[in-house]
């Protein structure tokens, strides 16, 4: 029998680290040539997390956390063993995967600040998010095992997380989620398969 207290229900996907075209979509070269770098806001990268070690990355990080439920569900795959953390480390990148460089990639893409390789916003701060754990066998599908990928409950948890707890604290210009799951032809399709997304977004 249905409740009445439930209004939708949405299944808790899978979903991999994924970039395809960035910057030339958000007309990054067109800001810079403005002279908009980033200066005083900052960017949430919801991710496989972040090598805080790389130089690209050195001051930047002001904030992070993880939201990794694990396999199996519920057995926690954040640095602290657990399912959340947000102390000194928490959003460090995974090493179980070659996709557990993905995280530093797409910051390096969104703020980093190297001499060679600048990111879209290079005078911005970063605030990395992971949210993916380790997954072996057939849920890797064709991808070598152990694979990373995230839970959208761990997604809509760390984008609540920016919304309640970061927020307040911090100017954010933009959370970014390079990742996905299904493909889908139409903008309502997807809104009706994801609604707690959507909404959280």
């Amino acid at each position: 029998e249905k409740s009445t207290r439930v209004v939708a229900v949405q299944e808790d996907r899978l979903h991999r680290p994924l970039l395809d075209l960035s910057a030339p979509l958000v007309e990054a070269n067109q800001a810079a040539s403005m002279g908009y770098d980033g200066s005083g806001q900052n960017v949430v990268v919801l991710d496989t997390g972040v090598d805080a070690d790389h130089p690209n990355f050195s001051g930047k990080i002001v904030a992070e956390a993880c939201f990794a439920k694990g396999d199996p569900y519920l057995s926690g795959d954040c640095p602290n063993s657990g399912l959340f953390d947000d102390g000194e480390g928490s959003g460090s990148h995974c090493t179980y995967s070659g996709d557990c460089f993905h995280g530093t990639h797409v910051a390096g893409i969104a703020v980093g600040a190297g001499d060679s390789y600048p990111g879209v916003a290079p005078g911005a701060s970063l605030i990395p998010i992971q949210v993916f754990s380790e997954f072996t066998g057939s849920d890797c599908g064709s991808d070598p095992s152990p694979c990373a990928l995230s839970w959208t409950s761990d997604q809509i948890a760390a984008l609540e997380y920016v919304f309640d707890t970061l927020r307040p604290l911090h100017s954010i210009a933009s959370v970014n989620m390079s990742l996905g799951g299904a493909a889908y032809t139409s903008q309502a399709d997807c809104d009706d398969d994801n609604p707690a997304t959507k909404a959280a977004i």
